[in-house]
């Protein structure tokens, strides 16, 4: 079963976008972490620049990490299925997740968030099992240290986590495609690991806005609704819609036997 154009196309560039619409949120909830993380570091990194942004790159490179990792681990389930079940199963897990980046729109906007508030709070027991291992790695003294506080901080319950987990279980050729997206949502979350560091207080502000909250919301709100028409189609449409168009063969016997 071949994937589409579209499907390569929105499963590598949604979860960027993502990423980068949920920086309000990750300003919002990581904001201390990171300040207490920046806090602690030595006086001699913090007054150095280029000695600050490598830190800050390896804490944001231990949640990338996490995060493609994480990504495998939800597609091999969807993967079997899509295996088993072919394109209509497929069609139909694209449907679930455009619902899903629909919600979590409703959610960043702050317009319904009883759904991603109840998920997070089932996660957290694996949190307070892994964040004890954070205090051991405060203050954190080599980049090496940095990139194993970021792999923890990985899995810091998150809505937009999980949503962007949903989206990329649906892919479509393998888990590392899976792997591949979730690494791209790390990425357009980078921007919140390095401004939270670096940038000043009045940018951080912009950041932190409600209107930019609720205009990163309606993105994904339109994205979701335009996802989710485009999955339905294709899910409800004939068998014939979803092939390959294939030339009419023409015997050319039978167009001579036809014109004597």
């Amino acid at each position: 079963m071949e994937a589409s154009t579209v499907d390569y196309w929105a499963l590598l560039t949604v979860p960027l976008l993502m990423g980068l619409a949920s920086l309000p949120h990750c300003f919002a909830m990581c904001g201390t972490i990171l300040g207490a993380l920046t806090s602690a570091l030595p006086a001699a990194t913090r007054s150095q620049p280029s000695r600050l942004l490598l830190f800050l790159l390896m804490y944001g490179g231990g949640r990338v990490v996490t995060y493609a990792i994480l990504g495998v681990i939800a597609a091999l389930p969807g993967f079997g299925l899509v295996q088993l079940g072919g394109a209509s199963v497929r069609f139909a897990m694209q449907a679930l997740a455009a619902l899903v980046l629909l919600a979590t729109g409703l959610y960043l906007g702050g317009w319904w968030g009883v759904y991603w508030s109840r998920l997070e709070r089932m996660t957290n027991p694996l949190w307070h099992w892994l964040q004890p291992m954070t205090r051991r790695l405060i203050p954190t003294r080599s980049p090496l240290q940095a990139v194993a506080f970021g792999l923890i901080w990985g899995c810091l319950p998150c809505g937009m986590v999980y949503a962007a987990l949903v989206w990329s279980a649906t892919a479509p050729a393998s888990p590392m495609v899976a792997a591949a997206s979730m690494a791209l949502f790390g990425l357009g979350t980078l921007p919140f690991t390095l401004g939270g560091g670096l940038v000043s207080g009045r940018l951080l502000a912009f950041y932190r806005s409600p209107w930019l909250r609720r205009s990163a919301a309606i993105v994904l709100i339109v994205i979701g609704v335009g996802s989710l028409a485009w999955s339905s189609w294709r899910l409800l449409a004939p068998p014939m819609a979803h092939q390959p168009h294939q030339p009419h063969h023409v015997d050319p016997a039978h167009l001579t036997n036809t014109h004597r």
